[in-house]
């Protein structure tokens, strides 16, 4: 329990403080909306917690390139200013992932996710504001990578599952947004 001169009551939050304890240094945070993260560690949290291969970061320089996460508005103004991560960054950074995991082509995981981009980052806030708030305090989340939750629990929308992708079977990146009520099919651009 946290002392009351740092809850988030005493401070007029609307979620409580939450104490973020990796090896010996501890992170104070008023919520998982408040993520302020740069390049590395956004790499660092895709690679669960390891050193991120050389795979990961040619996929995250190439999504950019593509305009995910950040559109040209938040990717500010040209070589030498750094660029901070947010909540919504992450976790787009993570479904595109998951889509090219799964057999997409870069462009069409990035076509959906900038088509939808408004819908789908209220999908993320919507789903995030659902967890319980012993959700965070699974093992897996502080196990820096070694324990990975179960994705294949998630349940499959009516009417989605493996689909013709670029010539190749893949997934539909929709299973992974399955708590969010707004999930649908999200085919590729244009539809």
């Amino acid at each position: 329990m946290l002392p009351p001169a740092i809850s988030g009551a005493a401070r007029g939050l609307r979620q409580p403080l939450v104490i973020i304890k990796c090896g010996t240094t501890s992170v104070v945070m008023a919520s998982p909306l408040d993520l302020s993260l740069t390049h590395g560690q956004v790499a660092w949290a895709l690679a669960r917690g390891q050193q991120p291969s050389a795979l990961l970061l040619d996929q995250l320089r190439y999504l950019r390139q593509l305009g995910v996460p950040l559109s040209e508005q938040e990717l500010g103004g040209g070589s030498g200013n750094r660029i901070h991560y947010g909540f919504d960054h992450l976790i787009e950074l993570g479904v595109a992932l998951f889509g090219l995991q799964r057999g997409m082509a870069p462009r069409e995981v990035a076509g959906i996710l900038v088509d939808h981009r408004a819908e789908l980052r209220r999908c993320y806030r919507d789903t995030l504001a659902a967890l319980p708030a012993s959700a965070f305090e699974e093992d897996w989340v502080k196990s820096r990578g070694a324990a990975v939750p179960i994705m294949n629990e998630i349940p499959e929308p009516a009417g989605v599952g493996n689909r013709e992708v670029s010539g190749r079977q893949g997934q539909n990146i929709a299973p992974a947004l399955a708590p969010c009520d707004r999930t649908r099919r999200l085919g590729t651009r244009g539809t």
